[in-house]
């Protein structure tokens, strides 16, 4: 085996195993000895997408489309990094090379409806519809051509034919019908996590005030609240890490009970919070050196939050609160490429979403104005406001008009990457009631689990 054989094949391993920084540094050495190695290129680039650092991401992907102009996949790649920057135009010509060297290559369809606010009678509309027909015998393609599809006659008002395509999108990305674990692992949390086990937090803890945690359900406005606050150039956005879960992982062991139930037990040697702290910003900061605050979206962290303010008993919390079936419709409409499986079903979304509620109604018992409440629906009616609120809760100064104007010069990695960058609207508010007649399992899922979404 060739050096750059052995690399580059340990680096594959490693981004199959989810370990990054061990796959960006084999593929780098792979590279070495073989700069123009267009497999190397591209697994480089996703390396470095997935981690959010896009500009460095686009440049892989911009070395591997020189060598091969026609790969549409690079193509649609080198776009997606684009649109993380911010680049929409830049994205949107590099897809539209791509479609035209293959109409039915849905995933461009798909990446740039993410970027595109459709108007009734825009002719690329009937492109869409052809392609959901071209790609019939394809099972991926017709799914990804469904949220497509969905997005544009969302887009255009057309209620009934967005979500029969969006339901359509769902149906094809679930794989199964088994109920939704997270109630039961949320159960056992807020069972260990009591108010005497916390009581601690000040004792045993990091001191550290940098970090600051955004928590709640994805596509509740987070992406918004980052997105503002790292407009200041002492905050930094590191988007969705999964240290905090992965150190909670090693601190405590889940034990199975009877009654589908589990409990948790601290690892033997017992929990570190300190040095856990201590572990949690040494990685920080390796990504964001020298950031007065940093900036933890992973909405996962909702069942953390007592883990958390152990480790960091000054951090801050911000809860990303927004219209509860909003904020489930608007999963619904995302086809998340992982981590959210729950949400290709009506029934497992109502689910998710009261088990969400039931944990964070019970951190909010214990640290009352510990988290600071961002309202989604308030930021839409009065931004500046909400702002003002947020930088006092992480105790920063709040930067000047023209500084809060500026997008922050910076990546973008979630399904929000175009939202967050457009004008702060009110479409969004209340969208439900356009679906309302479709939402009857969810609706459902929500009573079963006792959530009143009614006074929500």
């Amino acid at each position: 085996m060739t050096d750059f054989h052995f690399n580059y094949y340990q680096a594959r391993v490693h981004r199959a195993k989810y370990e990054l920084d061990l796959a960006e540094k084999f593929c780098a050495e792979a590279l070495k000895f073989d700069p123009r190695h267009v497999g190397a290129l591209t697994l480089l680039g996703d390396i470095r997408a997935i981690q959010g650092h896009h500009q460095e991401a686009r440049e892989a992907f911009t070395a591997a489309v020189k060598i091969e102009p026609k790969n549409t996949s690079l193509l649609v790649n080198l776009a997606s990094a684009a649109k993380g920057m911010g680049d929409f135009d830049g994205a949107r010509a590099l897809l539209e090379k791509a479609i035209a060297i293959d109409s039915k290559l849905a995933p461009a369809f798909y990446t740039l409806a993410g970027i595109v606010k459709f108007k009734a009678g825009d002719p690329i509309i009937d492109d869409f519809v052809r392609l959901k027909k071209r790609v019939y015998g394809n099972a991926l393609y017709r799914c990804v051509a469904c949220f497509a599809l969905g997005k544009v006659y969302n887009d255009i008002g057309e209620w009934d034919l967005a979500f029969e395509n969006y339901a359509e999108g769902n149906q094809r990305r679930r794989t199964s019908d088994e109920y939704n674990k997270a109630p039961v692992f949320y159960d056992a949390i807020e069972r260990f996590f009591t108010p005497d086990r916390l009581s601690s937090r000040e004792s045993t803890g990091h001191p550290s005030h940098n970090p600051v945690f955004v928590v709640g359900m994805p596509r509740s406005g987070s992406t918004l609240i980052e997105e503002l606050l790292s407009r200041s150039d002492a905050i930094a956005g590191l988007a969705e890490p999964d240290d905090i879960n992965d150190l909670f992982m090693a601190s405590y062991k889940q034990i199975h009970v009877a009654d589908n139930k589990i409990s948790l037990e601290p690892a033997p040697g017992g929990v570190n919070f300190s040095g856990i702290g201590e572990t949690y910003l040494n990685a920080m900061q390796n990504i964001a050196p020298g950031a007065a605050r940093i900036i933890d979206k992973n909405l996962l962290n909702h069942a953390m939050v007592g883990f958390i303010r152990l480790v960091f008993p000054n951090s801050a919390i911000i809860h990303a609160k927004r219209d509860p079936i909003d904020t489930c419709l608007s999963c619904y409409f995302q086809n998340f490429t992982e981590g959210h499986d729950y949400s290709f079903d009506l029934g497992n979304l109502g689910r998710q979403y009261a088990a969400y509620a039931k944990i964070m109604k019970h951190w909010e018992a214990i640290f009352g104005a510990e988290i600071f409440n961002a309202s989604y629906e308030r930021m839409i009616a009065d931004k500046n406001a909400v702002l003002a609120d947020l930088f006092a809760h992480i105790n920063m100064p709040m930067p000047d008009a023209e500084a809060l104007a500026k997008p922050a010069d910076r990546g973008i990695p979630t399904a929000s990457a175009w939202q967050a960058r457009q004008p702060i609207y009110k479409t969004s508010v209340k969208r439900w009631r356009n679906y309302e007649k479709h939402l009857g399992p969810l609706f459902q899922a929500l009573e079963n689990a006792g959530f009143d979404y009614s006074e929500a």
